[in-house]
Parts: C-alpha cells; sequence; structure tokens
C-alpha cells in the first residue's frame, strides 16, 4: 500500500465518504419535504435531511482529529490556505463556466470575481471560507490543544454546545430569555468547539459499549426530536417551518458527535482485511474532489430525478439521485486525482 494511504486512519475515512454522501442529501432532500404535507414520505424524507445535516459537524471534528495534534509553522499553514485559495478560484471559475453554457449566467468576469470573492459561486462553496478560516488560525488552536485536559475540553464543550446551542432553542420559545448578543463574540463557536470535539473523541475516548450504547441513542433521540419539533413548526402555522435546519443547535450537534463516535467504536472492532483498507483510503481520498462537483451533478441529474419522481415515489428516486451524483462525482474525482497538479489541489 503507498505510505500515503498507510498513514489514513480508516474510519476517519470512512466518516469522510459519509459526510461527503450526507452533503449531497442535504442540497436534494429538501425537494421532497418541502413539496408534501406530513404523510408518511415527508417523516422519511425529513427524518434523512436531519440525519444530513451532520455532514458539517463531521467533517469538522475530522479536521480536529487530523490538524490538532500536530505543530504547525506558520509557512505550512500558509500554503495550506493558499492550496483551499487556488481551489475556491478555479473551481468557482467551473462553476461560472456551467452556468454561462447552461444560460443561467452572462459571461462578465467582473460577476465572476465579485461572486467568488464575496458570496461563494455555488451552494457548498460556503464550507472552503470557513475552512480557509479555521486554517488561519489553526497553529494557535493547536497550540492550545495541546495543553487542554479533560476538564478544560468538557468546559468548553459547555460553552460552545450547551449555551451556544441550546439557547438559540430556548430563546425561540421563550423570547423573555433573549440576551445581549455580545456577550457569545468572544466565546468559542460551535464551528470551533467541533474540532476540540474531533480531537477529544479521536485521542481521548476508548471503544467502550457504554459510549457506544449512549451514542446510538442520541443520534436516534436527537434525529427524532428534530423531526418531531419540525413538525409542531409546521403545525404553527410558520411560513418556513425549518427552524431547527441550523448545524450551530444542540440536536444536530450532538448527533454529529455520535455518529462520530459510532464509526470510531465499529472500526476499533473491525479488522478489516489489506485490500478492503485501501479501497476505503482510495474513497476517503476522493471525497474532496466530489465535494467540490456535487452541486454540479445535482443540477446534471435532475432531470432523472423529475423523471423519476414522476414514475415512482420519491423516496427512492431522491436515494438514487443521491446515490448518481455520489457515483458520477466519484469517477471524476478518481480521474482527477491522477492528473499531477490537480491531485496536489484535491
Amino acid at each position: 500500500m503507498p505510505e500515503e494511504l498507510k498513514k489514513r486512519s480508516g474510519y476517519l475515512d470512512a466518516l469522510r465518504v459519509i459526510a461527503c454522501f450526507f452533503v449531497i442529501v442535504n442540497h436534494t432532500c429538501g425537494r421532497v419535504f418541502l413539496a408534501r404535507e406530513p404523510s408518511f414520505e415527508w417523516y422519511a424524507a425529513l427524518s434523512w435531511f436531519f440525519l444530513s445535516k451532520t455532514a458539517v459537524p463531521v467533517f469538522l471534528m475530522i479536521t480536529g482529529a487530523v490538524l490538532l495534534p500536530k505543530s504547525d509553522t506558520y509557512g505550512k499553514t500558509l500554503r495550506r490556505v493558499l492550496r483551499i485559495v487556488i481551489v475556491i478560484i478555479v473551481f468557482s471559475a467551473v462553476y461560472f463556466v456551467f452556468g454561462y453554457l447552461r444560460g443561467e449566467r452572462v459571461f462578465d468576469i467582473r460577476e465572476y470575481l465579485r461572486d467568488t470573492y464575496r458570496n461563494g459561486i455555488t451552494n457548498a462553496y460556503w464550507y472552503l471560507y470557513l475552512y480557509a478560516a479555521i486554517l488561519i488560525m489553526m497553529p494557535v488552536l493547536q497550540r492550545l490543544a495541546k495543553g487542554l485536559k479533560t476538564a478544560d475540553y468538557k468546559y468548553i464543550f459547555f460553552w460552545s454546545f450547551v449555551f451556544l446551542g441550546a439557547m438559540p432553542i430556548l430563546i425561540h420559545y421563550i423570547p423573555a430569555l433573549e440576551y445581549n448578543t455580545a456577550f457569545k463574540l468572544p466565546v468559542f463557536s460551535v464551528y470551533l468547539g467541533l474540532l476540540f470535539a474531533g480531537n477529544y473523541i479521536h485521542r481521548k475516548l476508548g471503544c467502550e459499549k457504554r459510549l457506544l450504547t449512549w451514542s446510538v441513542i442520541g443520534l436516534i433521540v436527537m434525529t427524532a426530536l428534530s423531526v418531531l419539533l419540525t413538525l409542531a413548526e409546521y403545525r404553527r402555522g410558520e411560513e418556513w417551518y425549518l427552524f431547527f435546519d441550523d448545524r450551530f443547535l444542540i440536536t444536530i450537534v450532538l448527533a454529529s458527535m455520535s455518529v462520530f463516535y459510532i464509526a470510531k467504536y465499529i472500526s476499533g472492532k473491525d479488522r478489516r482485511q489489506e485490500g478492503e483498507s485501501r479501497a476505503l483510503a482510495l474513497l476517503g481520498r476522493c471525497t474532496f474532489g466530489i465535494f467540490l462537483l456535487s452541486d454540479l451533478f445535482i443540477a446534471l441529474f435532475e432531470p432523472v430525478y423529475d423523471s423519476m419522481a414522476s414514475a415512482i415515489t420519491p423516496i427512492p428516486a431522491v436515494l438514487v439521485y443521491e446515490v448518481l451524483v455520489f457515483a458520477a462525482g466519484l469517477v471524476v474525482s478518481f480521474v482527477l486525482t491522477r492528473i499531477p497538479l490537480v491531485n496536489k489541489l484535491i
């Protein structure tokens, strides 16, 4: 097995694949439940949707697990940031040309530069800007992480997850609890808390059945709670009832941490053959490319979904749609990783 693949963690690669697929689900599943009233299909699609909301938190936890234990120089950090900036510029240009060829854009370079700089040129790319900012701060976060004890992690988790993740829900139902927003500005954001959560689970927690049980329960309960509270929002007659579609909320954060630990536990009990490990590592290696191309293939395969949804029930149709998008992205990403210059980017 190549040295690059030997160094990869099997369960982190599995989580990369799951999170990458969930990004696609998150951007496609809404067309099922948003077009319907509560029914079996509505509940099923909404449950699938909220499960997919763990994608970004899981990606952030993987980043924390991989990068926080390192001691990167500022020079290496800036090279990482430069790579992401180049990715944004190059792949945003791909989407810009794609939009022009579909008649959705005029060929205006100033518009491309403005949208790339300000807004992100496609739906999924907001994460690249977040990731670049996280990388900028990573050397300082790495130095901080090295001195943290278990009590310090729990302190961070309380303020990042319990306070910042639970208070919006309480305020939503009890407006009198609204506090001065300046209070939360210095507190570690949920995004930063997730970095430390990934490092904590990866480095500090062993494979215990007790923790597995709580993780499974947490995933089921938090997903079900998100669905039931969304039903309540729907019945309140809200025009836009997806208040709980927010990865900052503790319901999604706890579900995401549960997914992360379940994968870690299974990996700790798994004795995968070398061929299987190599395949998983190669698949994990392609996930960044799949992510970068996902919105493009979502648009390309949308007519296929529309045809299937009119012929069969929407749930199987959207699942096939999501698999097609993932598979197409995988094929193209695998080819791109064979090109040395592109391989350095993705």
